[in-house]
């Protein structure tokens, strides 16, 4: 079954990058640790259901600097037998709703396309403005965030064709101020996406609109968290994410939703961010995280877990 949602990475872009992490904390408000043993993060289930592409971040990196996303490596899991492959450098990979190309980050505003043998790296065809990248589900065009090239320069969400042409807004204005992730359903009917919760208030919501940029609402309503990075699950019915109270210093954990407001329910309890349903919507793969303790001395942690869509049966998936 091939899944039908496409990710614009802003917050992962914008919002995890940062300068010494001895003088930051994480997005939990939790101390970083300055330096960071290895960590296993932004899977991205494959439309097959057969493998995983995901970011290895490799010993002794910097945890919350720029730095790091330059020795980033992606690889594939095949979950059947798993066995490991290196696939480039890298960070943030997205498969192509065929499963026959990935779309990886080789810095910020650098987006490019490779095929999941390893062939063909090319660049994304778009310009440096709008360079916030990922596939739409009938695979023949991309959604962008950004500004585009002038006359009109101003910031919104687009789509356009694989190979650039026929760039066209969806959303703009003040209903996407401080916009972050956003995903499509199944049949390209409702977006969800996540943004601020204003000029004066720290943390993300998500919010809902329909797919052509109209009947924008919000989905979720506590003013002292961040919700962020919104997933569909196939079937159109919930959303998976991940939230944090930044003030309290809780660990983030990985939460759903029903997309009428209904059935809110925490999923994780030992931290966790980066849900990424099954194509059959049955099970979730997350990065389980504590920012507090180093995945060195701890080998739970900074990994790949798998759990049933409830949060039930939780599985370590990757391994030092």
């Amino acid at each position: 079954m091939k899944r039908s949602h496409f990710k614009l990475l802003i917050p992962f872009l914008l919002l995890t990058l940062g300068g010494c992490p001895c003088k930051k904390k994480s997005p939990t408000g939790i101390p970083i640790v300055p330096v960071y043993g290895p960590i296993d993060k932004q899977p991205d289930w494959s439309p097959d259901g057969n493998a995983i592409a995901y970011t290895h971040i490799p010993q002794g990196e910097p945890m919350d600097s720029i730095a790091k996303y330059g020795t980033s490596q992606i690889w594939l899991l095949d979950l059947s037998s798993r066995s490991k492959r290196y696939l480039t450098s890298g960070f943030s990979p997205r498969w192509s709703p065929d499963g026959s190309m990935l779309i990886v980050y080789k810095g910020i505003c650098l987006p490019y396309i490779i095929k999941a043998n390893g062939d063909s790296l090319v660049p994304a065809p778009v310009s440096s403005d709008l360079c916030v990248v990922n596939w739409l589900p009938d695979g023949k065009r991309f959604g962008l965030s950004g500004k585009p090239l002038p006359p009109d320069t101003t910031p919104g969400v687009f789509i356009m064709n694989t190979d650039g042409s026929n760039l066209k807004r969806i959303l703009t204005g003040p209903s996407i101020a401080g916009i972050g992730e956003v995903v499509w359903a199944r049949g390209s009917y409702e977006i969800g996406f996540e943004k601020g919760h204003g000029p004066t208030q720290a943390g993300t919501s998500i919010w809902l609109a329909d797919s052509n940029g109209g009947n924008v609402r919000q989905l979720t309503t506590d003013p002292n968290r961040s919700d962020r990075e919104p997933h569909w699950c196939p079937d159109g019915g919930t959303i998976a994410f991940y939230s944090f109270n930044g003030a309290t210093g809780e660990l983030s954990q990985i939460w759903r939703i029903n997309r009428d407001g209904s059935g809110l329910k925490q999923l994780t309890t030992e931290g966790g961010e980066n849900p990424s349903y099954a194509p059959g919507g049955g099970e979730i793969i997350y990065c389980r995280i504590n920012y507090s303790i180093d995945p060195s001395k701890d080998t739970r942690n900074g990994r790949l877990w798998i759990m049933n869509a409830d949060g039930t049966n939780q599985q370590q998936l990757t391994f030092p």
